[in-house]
């Protein structure tokens, strides 16, 4: 088994390698090869997670959203940005897992997909809660405020209600009246 996880680990350094020679730019060369190193990050990264390398796969994951992102396709950068947040869940970085997860999200509304954002950044509050109770309520929120965007009322109140829950939990009392009082405007289920 540690030789198999060996072996994966020096294959994902060498796509990890060639990805980076797809971005050197020289003499005959003028623009980097995103498409290619993008390809080759993704699969350094893949390397890495059967190896159970969760730091180097994360790393990769990030390397490959970058290249995708240089080369305009925000909506794919953003899949490999939320796939490298699920390795700093795996990692228990939840600040990083965060950061990456609102990256995706960003990636997501660039890419025209506000309604995938809402639905990853749902996600996220779920996944962050044991992490960072504080995190995963505002994922909730934004989520919320995301579906609302994109015209999706029962997703908000959806993720709205689970805000108010996890605020209920961790006693943010003037906080989750605000949000109760948004309710309401959602959804005619929560009028009084």
């Amino acid at each position: 088994m540690a030789a198999r996880n060996e072996a994966k680990v020096k294959e994902g350094l060498k796509h990890l390698a060639s990805g980076k020679k797809c971005l050197q730019t020289g003499f005959f060369k003028w623009k980097p090869d995103y498409e290619s190193a993008a390809a080759a990050f993704k699969d350094a990264a893949n390397c890495f997670k059967v190896a159970r390398s969760h730091e180097d796969a994360k790393t990769a994951f990030i390397e490959a959203g970058k290249a995708l992102d240089g080369a305009g396709s925000h909506f794919h950068a953003g899949k490999h940005y939320e796939q490298a947040a699920m390795m700093a869940k795996e990692l228990k970085q939840g600040e990083d897992a965060a950061r990456l997860f609102k990256t995706a999200a960003l990636l997501f509304r660039e890419s025209g997909s506000v309604d995938t954002a809402g639905i990853m950044m749902d996600r996220a509050g779920k996944i962050l809660e044991p992490l960072n109770g504080s995190e995963a309520l505002q994922m909730y929120v934004d989520a919320a405020d995301l579906s609302e965007d994109s015209d999706k009322l029962r997703q908000a109140t959806e993720s709205l209600a689970k805000a108010v829950q996890l605020m209920v939990k961790y006693r943010k009392y003037a906080r989750h009246l605000v949000l109760v009082t948004h309710l309401p405007k959602l959804s005619p289920v929560f009028q009084i």
